[in-house]
């Protein structure tokens, strides 16, 4: 079900739900999505490296 997903696991689950669709989308909505995940990205991806957590395990961050 997936209301018992975590946030993450339910955009990706949306993801692949938009992917298999069968009709073209605004391109113009679409990049605003993708914009919106980038800052997303970047602002989790500075988090870490202000905890010093992009250092653990060897893994380097955007």
């Amino acid at each position: 079900m997936l209301s018992e997903l975590d946030p993450l696991s339910e955009l990706q689950a949306a993801v692949r739900k938009f992917q298999a669709r069968e009709e073209r989308v605004d391109t113009r909505g679409l990049r605003q999505v993708i914009d919106v995940l980038e800052g997303e990205f970047a602002t989790e991806a500075r988090e870490l490296q202000k905890a010093g957590e992009h250092l653990s395990g060897g893994h380097i961050t955007a």
